[in-house]
């Protein structure tokens, strides 16, 4: 398989939803790297949810709510497709039963457009077998060069 044939399996998954709805993408590691490349294969922006709303909030992000994060989500959805990276900062922040509770609303919750959320940190949370969940295996990343680990 090509590294790059999972963007495509990703892009077949969405066209498959009617390009709306969550989706999440299972990596092997953390790669902001890939998920900004693969936001740009796709034509989609990026929104670091980290850095665009937890970091306003300082050491008091914790406190962000989940249903805080699905208005963001649901603002982002209405404006159209969106990756949505660094989700798991706050995820990592609720107890364990909150996060898969959490993964698993958002992939049954009908979102006006197609939004992809990577996850990494929690992937033994994340519904198993269901049909918008799509799993990166490690074999099919590219490898990371230095420069992209420095600049990201």
């Amino acid at each position: 398989m090509q590294p790059s044939d999972w963007i495509e399996s990703i892009s077949h998954t969405i066209d498959a939803h009617g390009h709306s709805g969550g989706l999440l993408i299972v990596l092997p590691e953390y790669r902001p790297d890939q998920c900004l490349a693969l936001a740009h294969r796709l034509q989609m922006p990026s929104f670091d949810y980290r850095t665009e709303v937890m970091s306003a909030h300082g050491w008091d992000a914790d406190r962000i709510m989940l249903d805080d994060l699905n208005t963001t989500l649901a603002e982002l959805a209405s404006q159209g497709a969106c990756l949505v990276n660094n989700v798991e900062a706050l995820l990592s922040t609720k107890d364990a039963n909150a996060c898969g509770q959490w993964l698993q609303a958002f992939v049954e919750t009908d979102w006006h457009s197609a939004l992809l959320v990577p996850i990494v940190i929690n992937a033994e949370r994340v519904p198993q077998g269901h049909d918008r969940v799509v799993r990166v295996m490690p074999e099919q990343l590219s490898e990371q060069s230095f420069i992209s680990r420095l600049a990201l």
